[in-house]
C-alpha cells in the first residue's frame, strides 16, 4: 500500500506548534525559580557545567522525597497588565506533581499525565521540560504565587515560570521575545515565531476540509482509494503524551500539521491499563483524550492511525485473567 509516513515525532514539533496560530505574546513575565520570596525547598546546589548552559539562570530548585513538611515555593509576581494569561512551568519532567494558585484564586492541580512540550538533559537522567500548568485571570501589580508538592514520594525540582497572554514555543531557556543561537557554519535558524499568514508553501489546501468529506477511506489492488481516486498520505506519529493537551493545544498542533501537508497522524500508545491486577481494563481517560485528538485532526483534514498495543507496554503477570503467567516476561507471539 502506498503509506507514506514520514520519520517525525510530534514532540519533536512541539517547539513550532504553538506560535503557528498567533505571533508574539502582549503581555509576559518570565522569572527563575531560584529567587523565592518563601520556601522550605532545600538551598540550591551548584549545576554541573551543561546544567549551567540547559538551566534558565544556571540552576534549579530541587526538593528530594521524605520532607517532614509540604515543600513551597511562593514569589511575588509583578502583572504586567490585567489580562487571562497562560501559566507556563520548566521543571524536572512528570516528577513532583504539583498544586499551584495566586492568592484568591482556587487551587490548581498539575499531575504526573502532564504533556511535556520540550525536553533538554543535562546529567545522565534528569531533564528539563516546558508544561503548561493552567491559565489565571490576574490583575496588573502586585501578584503572590504559591507552589506545593503533592507527591511526597516524588522528588520536584522547577527552573523557571512564565505568564503569558498569547502563544508560547517553549524553546528551552530561551524567551518569547528571544532569538535562537548563531547557528553552526553551514546551517541556518528556523525561527518561526509569527503568526499563520497567507503563504504559497501553505499545504493546507491539499487536505479536505475535514477528514472523510470525500467518503471513506478503502484498498483496491494495492492502493488507498477514496470515492474512487487514489489517495495518499503523509504522516507523522504521536504517543498519548501529546492527546493529554487541551483543546487549544489540539487545535493549534493540528492546524500547524496540516499546514506543512500532513495528512495522517499515527497514534500509538496503550489504551488499557497495562500492569497490576486491573491490567486490560480500558482507560476511560485515555480513551477521552483520543477522542478530543481525533476530532481537532478532523477538523483540519487529517485522519488518525490507531495502534494501540506493542508487547513491551503489556505485562499480564499480575493479572487475574493470565493465572500463572511468567512474571517479567514479555508476551510476545
Amino acid at each position: 500500500m502506498k503509506l507514506r509516513l514520514l520519520p517525525a515525532v510530534l514532540a519533536l514539533l512541539l517547539a513550532q506548534v504553538i506560535p503557528s496560530v498567533q505571533g508574539l505574546p502582549n503581555h509576559w513575565i518570565w522569572w527563575e525559580a531560584e529567587h523565592p520570596e518563601a520556601t522550605n525547598f532545600p538551598e540550591a546546589k551548584p549545576e554541573s557545567d551543561r546544567g549551567v548552559r540547559v538551566l534558565s539562570g544556571g540552576g534549579w530548585m530541587m526538593a528530594e522525597p521524605g520532607m517532614k513538611s509540604t515543600p513551597f515555593l511562593e514569589y511575588k509576581v509583578d502583572g504586567p497588565a490585567k489580562a487571562r494569561y497562560d501559566f507556563y512551568v520548566r521543571k524536572f519532567w512528570k516528577h513532583g506533581p504539583f498544586r499551584w494558585r495566586f492568592y484568591g484564586d482556587p487551587w490548581q492541580e498539575v499531575t504526573p499525565s502532564v504533556t511535556l512540550l520540550d525536553c533538554e538533559e543535562f546529567r545522565p537522567y534528569p531533564c528539563v521540560n516546558w508544561v503548561l500548568a493552567g491559565s489565571v485571570n490576574l490583575p496588573a501589580g502586585k501578584n503572590r504565587l504559591r507552589i506545593e508538592l503533592t507527591d511526597p514520594k516524588s522528588p520536584g525540582a522547577f527552573d523557571c515560570f512564565l505568564l503569558t497572554d498569547g502563544v508560547f514555543a517553549p524553546r528551552g531557556k530561551i524567551k518569547p521575545n528571544e532569538q535562537w543561537p548563531s547557528p553552526a557554519p553551514g546551517w541556518f535558524t528556523f525561527n518561526n515565531d509569527t503568526p499563520l499568514e497567507p503563504s504559497p508553501i501553505d499545504l493546507r489546501c491539499l487536505n479536505e476540509k475535514f477528514a472523510g468529506e470525500h467518503g471513506f477511506i478503502s484498498v483496491k489492488d494495492g492502493n488507498f482509494m477514496q470515492n474512487g481516486k487514489p489517495i495518499r498520505f503523509v504522516g507523522a506519529c504521536c504517543e498519548p503524551d501529546v492527546s493529554a493537551m487541551d483543546d487549544a493545544q489540539l487545535a493549534r498542533l493540528a492546524k500547524f500539521l496540516a499546514r506543512k501537508g500532513i495528512n495522517l497522524v499515527r497514534f500509538h500508545g496503550p489504551l488499557c491499563v497495562t500492569s497490576g491486577p486491573d491490567a486490560g481494563a480500558v482507560d476511560p481517560r485515555r480513551i477521552d483524550n483520543l477522542q478530543r485528538l481525533v476530532a481537532a485532526l478532523k477538523a483540519e483534514g487529517i485522519y488518525t492511525h490507531i495502534s494501540v498495543y506493542f508487547q513491551h507496554w503489556f505485562d499480564p503477570s499480575e493479572n487475574r485473567t493470565f493465572p500463572g503467567y511468567q512474571k517479567g516476561r514479555p508476551p510476545f507471539a
